[in-house]
């Protein structure tokens, strides 16, 4: 990923976009579908460029403008690329998406739930996950796919 002029990642359904996240870490430009949670990641033509992921048309025009850009505005793509490794530095490091979880965790730690269970038995790991899957659903989705 890191030699490739960009990646691209077309898909039809994609939570969590880790390998445009692990593209932008490595200043790779990215081109990536607009479904699901890739716009929040790949913010169109500042962090990167969105197609449909299933018009053809689309893909090969955006091809065809990186192609273009890289000859004509490779200050454009710098510039993109640049806010991308920022985004990806701010909000996908592992010390913060790790920071966020944590909290999470000692969330769930201190809910009346958890207060109330015992430390010992078969049911412990239950509550607690019960409990923990709550506080992890109200969190950003990224946070939850994060690498440690």
């Amino acid at each position: 990923m890191a030699a490739a002029d960009c990646h691209v990642l077309i898909s039809t359904n994609e939570c969590s976009p880790l390998v445009n996240i692990e593209s932008m870490l490595l200043e790779t430009s990215v081109i990536s579908s607009r479904v699901h949670g890739i716009p929040e990641v790949v913010l169109d033509g500042v962090r990167g460029r969105l197609v449909e992921p299933e018009d053809d048309e689309n893909i090969e025009g955006m091809l065809r403008w990186f192609v273009e850009a890289r000859k004509d505005s490779p200050d454009l793509l710098d510039q993109m690329r640049r806010e991308a490794l920022d985004y990806a530095r701010d909000n996908h490091h592992y010390e913060h998406t790790g920071s966020i979880v944590l909290e999470a965790i000692k969330k769930a730690l201190r809910s009346e739930a958890c207060q109330q269970m015992r430390l010992i038995g078969p049911d412990v790991n239950k509550v607690f996950e019960r409990e923990l899957a709550t506080r992890w659903s109200w969190m950003k989705h990224d946070a939850i796919h994060s690498c440690f």
